[in-house]
């Protein structure tokens, strides 16, 4: 048997793609979204369905399928990336049979070479950052483009099932079983486009489409239209209870990190750009980078309209519909973000492909040399693949573009140092380290919403009264707790008794009054009638010493005090000292509150013949 050179290059294209995908698969840590997924599955079923129904914004379908997968592999990283990756590989695949499906006439392709638009449309899919970053994450964003891209090869069967069909005539008298045999693609894109529209909502917004295309196109056509709607009524019966009757999820979710009120033109750029070049690319490249593919893309898209009016609509609405409702939810609610339109992406890739293709006979017509067409398409392909080359390289090695920060060695500091009594505070809301945690401590979120309230200060009342030590991980300000009240409420009252610098993360390890007051050396010196030094406590770190006083507030000061802390011999010679407000500078005297502790460190250096410690008190101004 023959074996084609157009499958001998799908096959190199898909080796190609598994190899990009399987290419540090678990180098990064799993992201917080991630970790949430593989943990959520985990769970009992009948909790796991409970709140896929109320919790959860995204229908069920990812979620047993990767249920199913992780009782087969297990839950480490790798292979529940795998799963994300399986169909990251299967879209390149699918994505061919779709251009196959809709280019396969001369008439469609134009002087495109036939299987170039659709090798073409694979390449683009294949080596695309965007495609490979979501490959490489457990979310449902190749799960979805998947079963879509399957769905619309069906669609394309039953639409145009001739080779040569350009569009159909009307049928006016047609047997049952011809009207059965002829609607047998139809039943598996039923079967397809429902798994689709299980895995992602906005699914919906790309069978909308398909339903303007067809009316607009088939309306002629009394049996297709029939069997369409019919097919529609099916649908409608087996998925429209979920969303509406049995979730509550549709009519209440809003994102917290998606994003509301962009315009139309935004939206439309930011996810071309992202389809096409990716996010792993520095601001200034892909401020203008797109542009050219854009321009490409649209005149595709006007060439195609002029050869073939009905595949020119369909990739119009194919792109367009989704968009514009999306646009349309987001004047309403944050339900914008790049991701909630991949599903549409293959329609960039198949219009970019048929650009390539028919622009590469244009150049081979006006220069004269034998392989000018192949050097052309070979040329167009290579450009895009130099772009995705940059993107791949600054997403797999440069830490600015990581997926994730590196909370394996976050857990792995705290797994080793936990003990009985500590509490883990995350100031936002992030998964990650409960999947890599072995400690078991308890982990809370506080504040629980994006401003504190008086309930957190409550809740952080109670942790200093009934926890030993508190881990502590803050979050960056502009994306939860923004004027960082956990963190100031921690130095202020806890002890911080070590600090560690993980990626882009500052771990932190305080001691609570619980923990301090026991544990220090007692002094009980009292300042007059205002307040008193508790204890302190001495850590040598170097050739520096570090002391931290305890003091309470009798009353609140009528003046600021600050506090000076001094090294001496055994002369009494000061050999080093410092002075500042407590707390480093951040707890003036004069905003003390009756009874309340306040953790006072200081730092200075330790010479060698260092015997005494003394420490003073006095006015601001000196007296």
């Amino acid at each position: 048997m023959k074996i084609s050179r157009a499958f001998l290059l799908l096959c190199a294209i898909l080796l190609l793609a598994f190899a990009l995908r399987m290419f540090r698969l678990d180098f990064f840590s799993l992201r917080g979204d991630e970790a949430f997924t593989v943990l959520f599955v985990q769970k009992p079923l009948a909790q796991m369905w409970r709140e896929t129904l109320t919790v959860e914004p995204n229908p069920p379908l990812m979620y047993f399928a990767l249920r199913g997968w992780i009782a087969l592999a297990g839950a480490g990283e790798f292979a529940t990336r795998f799963f994300s990756a399986f169909f990251g590989v299967l879209s390149v695949a699918l994505l061919y049979r779709l251009a196959r499906a809709i280019f396969g006439t001369r008439a469609a392709r134009g002087a495109a070479p036939p299987n170039w638009i659709a090798l073409g449309a694979a390449w683009l899919i294949a080596v695309n950052p965007y495609q490979i970053w979501h490959s490489q994450d457990v979310r449902n964003y190749t799960l979805w483009p998947a079963l879509s891209l399957l769905a619309l090869i069906f669609f394309w069967r039953w639409y145009a099932p001739r080779a040569g069909a350009k569009y159909f005539t009307t049928h006016s008298n047609v047997a049952p079983q011809s009207f059965l045999q002829n609607a047998s693609p139809l039943l598996w894109f039923g079967l397809a486009e429902l798994a689709a529209l299980y895995t992602h909502y906005y699914e919906a917004f790309i069978l909308l489409a398909l339903n303007l295309f067809v009316f607009a196109t088939l309306w002629r056509d009394r049996q297709k239209i029939v069997q369409w709607l019919m097919a529609q009524m099916v649908l409608a019966l087996l998925y429209l209870p979920y969303p509406l009757i049995l979730s509550n999820r549709v009519a209440a979710y809003g994102e917290g990190s998606g994003r509301q009120g962009v315009a139309l033109w935004d939206v439309a750029r930011e996810t071309f750009s992202a389809f096409v070049v990716g996010e792993t690319l520095p601001a200034e490249w892909r401020a203008w980078l797109w542009i050219p593919f854009a321009l490409a893309a649209v005149a595709s898209l006007i060439l195609l309209f002029t050869r073939d009016w009905r595949r020119g609509l369909f990739f119009a609405l194919y792109a367009g519909v989704p968009t514009l409702a999306v646009f349309a939810l987001n004047t309403m609610r944050p339900l914008y973000l790049e991701r909630y339109l991949n599903g549409i992406a293959p329609a960039y890739y198949l219009l970019l492909a048929y650009g390539f293709a028919v622009g590469a006979h244009a150049f081979a017509t006006r220069v004269k040399f034998r392989h000018a067409q192949r050097a052309g398409f070979t040329l167009a392909l290579g450009a895009f693949g130099l772009v995705a080359f940059f993107g791949l390289q600054n997403y797999w090695t440069q830490p600015a573009y990581a997926k994730a920060p590196d909370w394996r060695s976050l857990a792995r500091i705290i797994n080793a140092h936990a003990q009985p009594g500590d509490l883990i505070i995350q100031n936002f809301p992030e998964m990650a380290l409960l999947y890599y945690d072995q400690s078991k401590l308890p982990l809370v979120v506080y504040p629980e919403t994006f401003l504190p309230d008086a309930q957190t200060a409550q809740q952080l009342n109670a942790v200093n009264a009934n926890y030993q030590r508190v881990w502590f991980i803050p979050a960056a300000p502009d994306f939860w707790d923004p004027e960082q009240y956990v963190e100031q409420w921690l130095d202020r009252r806890g002890d911080l008794l070590k600090e560690w610098r993980v990626d882009a993360f500052d771990l932190r390890l305080y001691a609570t009054a619980s923990q301090y007051l026991n544990a220090m050396q007692r002094a009980g010196l009292t300042y007059g009638d205002t307040f008193t030094l508790l204890g302190f406590r001495t850590e040598k770190l170097s050739d520096t010493l570090r002391v931290v006083l305890y003091w309470r507030a009798q009353q609140t000061p009528r003046a600021d005090f600050v506090v000076r802390v001094e090294t001496a011999d055994e002369q009494g010679v000061i050999l080093t000292q410092t002075e500042n407000i407590p707390g480093r500078g951040a707890l003036p005297t004069s905003q003390w509150r009756k009874n309340q502790i306040i953790v006072d460190p200081h730092e200075l250096t330790l010479p060698a013949n260092a015997t005494l410690i003394r420490v003073r008190v006095c006015e601001k101004n000196g007296a």
